[in-house]
C-alpha cells in the first residue's frame, strides 16, 4: 500500500521513516506514530498512511497473540 507522494518524487525527495503502532486481535491499527522522522514531512505523513490503509491486517493466531501487539517497521522511500 505505499505510495510515493508525486511532490516529494518530483523533488527527488528520499528518506526512511520509522513508525510504530498496535495491532489488536481484531486487525486494527491503534496508536500509529513516527518514531524517527525522514526529515521530510511529505514521506512521514506517506509512512503513516501507508500503515492506516493497511488496516485491517488479518487477525493474529490466538495461540500465539493472547491481546495486542506493538510493532515498529521502517518505510524507506528511495528513488531508483
Amino acid at each position: 500500500r505505499k505510495k510515493y507522494p508525486e511532490a516529494a518524487r518530483s523533488r527527488r525527495t528520499e528518506g526512511r521513516v520509522t513508525v510504530s503502532f498496535t495491532i489488536t486481535p481484531e486487525g486494527r491499527v491503534t496508536g500509529i506514530q513516527v518514531v524517527k522522522s525522514s526529515g521530510h514531512a511529505l514521506l512521514d505523513q506517506a509512512a503513516l498512511t501507508t500503515v492506516t490503509e493497511a488496516s485491517p491486517f488479518p487477525r493474529a493466531p490466538s495461540n500465539l497473540f493472547k491481546g495486542s501487539f506493538q510493532m515498529q517497521v521502517v518505510l524507506a522511500f528511495e528513488l531508483m
